[in-house]
């Protein structure tokens, strides 16, 4: 299995499947948010920006105290918009099962 790893910025905590699972923007992988202050339409190759419902939902590597049950994990701990994270893309090559593994202290 190749791992393909990133970091990244979570954009939404509210999973619809109350399963811990964020929103993230993993850099280097998907398209800025805004350049400049300025969406853009597409990005360098022609493809098209990712707005944040269009990012896929991560799930949280998780400690063995959490129930990790549908409907029981909640918001994962700590995380919040604007949380960087790191994590790791179990598809890769396809860059569509992103994993987050922990979160990385920042300043804003």
């Amino acid at each position: 299995m190749n791992l393909a790893w990133f970091t990244g910025m979570v954009e939404d905590i509210s999973d619809p499947n109350e399963m811990g699972r964020v929103r993230v923007r993993c850099f280097g992988f998907h398209t800025p948010k805004t350049v400049g202050g300025v969406k853009p339409d597409l990005d360098e190759d022609g493809k098209p920006d990712l707005d944040t419902p269009d990012l896929l939902w991560a799930p949280c590597i998780l400690p063995v105290t959490d129930p990790n049950i549908n409907g029981v994990a909640g918001t994962p701990p700590g995380l919040q918009p604007g949380s960087m994270v790191i994590g790791f893309f179990r598809d890769s090559p396809d860059f569509q099962d992103p994993v987050i593994l922990g979160g990385i202290s920042n300043a804003k």
